[in-house]
């Protein structure tokens, strides 16, 4: 483990073909970059990991609001703010997206058995011809019982 607290740091309002070569000479500037990530899908940030949180501070105040030829053209600038979460947190292990999922699903007890009955009952597709054709015959062969 390093003697120094490492810093992310957020930067937005980019353009969708921004590279990580585009910004790690700007952000270097500021303080020892460590990482570098841009996002490919959905496009449009980065996250910058310097070694030391004072490096990230500086960074964040010199360049929020920074016009650069890989910004959106909204005129805005760069956004630029420490960030605020998502990686992996000090101490605590990442949950694993599907064991949430599941438990929210579990919570939902509320909702009906039949009504769960109905909802898959309904991907299933059946021929509407065959059903009305049963159902006539149905109603045909009561007469007859009726009738006799």
């Amino acid at each position: 483990m390093s003697r120094y607290n490492e810093a992310k740091v957020f930067v937005g309002n980019l353009r969708r073909d921004v590279a990580k070569e585009d910004l790690q000479p700007l952000f270097q500037d500021h303080g020892d970059v460590l990482n570098v990530w841009v996002a490919k899908n959905p496009p449009g940030f980065a996250f910058i990991t310097f070694r030391d949180e004072n490096e990230a501070s500086k960074a964040v105040e010199k360049l929020h609001g920074y016009q650069a030829d890989f910004c959106e053209s909204n005129g805005q600038g760069m956004r630029v703010e420490i960030s605020t979460g998502g990686g992996a947190r000090k101490g605590k292990p990442r949950d694993d997206s599907r064991d949430r999922g599941f438990r929210k699903f579990m919570k939902k007890s509320s909702r009906s058995r039949s009504r769960d009955r109905r909802d898959r009952s309904r991907g299933r597709k059946r021929d509407r011809s065959d059903s009305r054709g049963r159902r006539d015959s149905r109603r045909r062969d009561r007469g007859r019982d009726r009738r006799r």
